[in-house]
């Protein structure tokens, strides 16, 4: 009866479980089986059978806070998705606005100035780049006035701009910043200084460190900006900038959880100062563009409570849904395809109060995710379609499944996706989100079911194959959270893999216990109380396989934050009990 009432207990304490927590889950349950006596045949023997018969079982994960969004832009990642080894970090948060600063050059005094100029701009506007700077350049030659010239550098800065080339393009804008000042241009001054923190948002970075760097430098050229664009003056300029300035807090990055939610509401406020000039019917695009930012804005806000939670996310899907009663597919299909896909991303976020309402939140995201997929075709827009890709890999991940048989083709489906982006996101080329994918793959691996002990063991390595292949880029002192979040799934891949003889089982045990150190260095409880509670239980119950005497002081820490265990820690007392007897 014992043995029974235990168990009965695992299955409601794994079901309950959000995704996100399943890998820290699958290992708390896999040591309350192996403590047990009456479940464990052979204190030498590899992790019970039983874990089997848990992990296949159909689960409904509710509740779980994804994560995080192409707001590159790609994907400005959320720790809170990170943890839970499945990392869909694709939320798009729409195009950083350039602006155009002409100051008269169309009707220019200068015929060869006027003539250049508007020959230049047919070649912008049908984006032939390398066309519209020659242009622009023959008119360098014929322009003497300081204020002019700054416009005609933003000019060709936004042309290496359309080609990508930003660091080009700041070149080009910082010089004409130095005429705009000459001339005491002020207009023109805040125009290249928009610009040039747009191409600090837009460079790729080669470490973090620089990445986060280049945000920095980007706010503060938006805030100088703004000291110019005053509302009341420049009120479209002054829009715009706050749309770019909202981006950059979205993705600055934070030492703590306070400074997240703090950046989180500023964006916040740039967005909704953004929409106080850009209404619906003068406006349209910018409005859905600024609709579209402000969703990703509150999907990505902290919350001190479910309740919140649940508001910001409703919030988020309502701005997505306003963004695309403009946003029609056959008249806007790209930006269709962007805000379909960050609504997809809020469905999955979307709480739910009962199973059912989950299966619904999931199947939607999975429409909007297959509908965004019907314009990012792989050989058109690649890299938007690995993005997307990936999201739709996580979402056949949360996916309920009423037998084993759909949850192995769940897991199967999200596999294939993962698969698939990391066909676009080649190492060399997009090594952060070559990490991402290889991440999320590898957790998928892990919660392949199988069927037989060499499946299960093949699942495993090819976990750990994935895991570090993800962390030869996440580096501690470069993306400290998402190595923390892949050292504490490499830690549970470890546990759950089997082994032939005790050696090997000893040898697996001390990985996962140098895994889960790893990653309780970043975890510390006061900045990240809910990802310290679930690695200190994965520490606790692999330290107790080996009757270690850490594994009490671990199981107790965790147990001391049991309000982000589902079974509020019910389950660590069975362990601790056993323990201390």
């Amino acid at each position: 009866m014992r043995s029974k009432r235990i168990l009965k207990q695992i299955k409601e304490f794994f079901t309950a479980l959000a995704l996100w927590q399943k890998v820290a889950a699958g290992l708390i349950v896999a040591g309350i089986l192996f403590l047990n006596p009456i479940c464990r045949k052979d204190t030498k023997s590899n992790l019970p059978p039983a874990i089997e018969s848990i992990t296949t079982e159909p689960d409904s994960p509710s509740q779980s806070a994804m994560g995080s969004e192409v707001t590159q832009n790609l994907i400005a990642d959320r720790h809170q998705y990170e943890s839970t080894g499945i990392n869909v970090e694709c939320i798009e948060s729409g195009a950083t606005l350039v602006i155009n600063y002409t100051d008269g050059l169309p009707e220019s005094q200068i015929p060869g100035v006027r003539r250049l100029f508007q020959q230049g701009d047919k070649y912008y506007q049908k984006g032939e780049f390398d066309k519209a700077i020659d242009a622009f350049t023959s008119c360098l030659a014929l322009e003497n006035d300081h204020e002019k010239l700054g416009a005609l550098y933003v000019q060709i800065g936004n042309c290496y701009s359309g080609l990508h080339r930003y660091i080009k393009a700041a070149e080009f804008y910082a010089s004409g910043l130095r005429e705009s000042r000459k001339a005491n241009d002020r207009q023109g001054e805040a125009s290249n200084l928009v610009n040039i923190a747009n191409t600090y948002m837009m460079r790729p970075a080669s470490t973090g460190t620089v990445g986060a760097n280049n945000v920095r430098q980007a706010v503060y050229n938006y805030q100088s900006a703004l000291n110019i664009f005053i509302k009341n003056e420049h009120p479209v300029d002054y829009a715009m900038t706050q749309n770019n300035l909202g981006n950059a807090y979205k993705n600055l990055p934070s030492a703590t959880p306070e400074q997240h939610a703090q950046n989180g509401r500023n964006a916040l406020e740039c967005y909704k100062a953004a929409l106080e000039i850009y209404k619906k019917d003068e406006y349209p695009l910018e409005y859905t563009a600024i609709q579209n930012n402000l969703g990703t804005a509150y999907s990505d806000l902290s919350s001190t409570t479910p309740e919140q939670r649940v508001e910001n996310i409703r919030n988020a899907i309502n701005c997505y849904k306003a963004a695309l009663e403009i946003r029609k597919k056959n008249d806007y299909p790209l930006d269709y395809a962007t805000t379909q896909n960050n609504l997809g991303l809020a469905y999955v976020e979307l709480p739910a109060a009962t199973p059912e309402e989950r299966v619904q939140n999931i199947r939607n995201a999975i429409e909007c995710y297959k509908a965004a997929l019907e314009i990012r075709k792989k050989d058109e827009h690649s890299v938007e379609y690995a993005a997307t890709q990936n999201n739709l890999g996580g979402a056949y991940i949360y996916l309920p499944a009423t037998t084993s048989r759909q949850r192995a083709q769940n897991i199967r489906n999200a596999i294939d996706c993962f698969k698939d982006a990391l066909e676009i996101y080649k190492k060399d080329e997009y090594p952060l989100n070559y990490t991402m994918i290889q991440n999320n793959l590898g957790t998928a691996h892990l919660y392949l079911p199988d069927a037989t002990p060499k499946q299960r063991a093949q699942n495993a390595r090819n976990a750990i194959k994935c895991y570090n292949a993800a962390l030869e880029f996440r580096k501690k002192d470069e993306y400290p959270v998402q190595y923390a979040s892949t050292q504490n799934n490499l830690g549970s891949a470890y546990s759950t893999l089997p082994a032939v003889t005790p050696e090997q089982r000893a040898q697996n045990v001390s990985n996962a216990i140098d895994c889960y150190k790893a990653a309780l260095e970043i975890y510390k409880k006061d900045n990240y109380p809910q990802d310290y509670c679930l690695t200190a239980a994965n520490m606790g119950l692999i330290l107790a396989e080996v009757k270690d005497k850490e594994a009490l002081y671990w199981l107790k820490e965790a147990y001391a934050f049991r309000q982000f265990l589902p079974d509020q820690g019910k389950s660590l007392e069975e362990v601790m009990s056993r323990i201390s007897n």
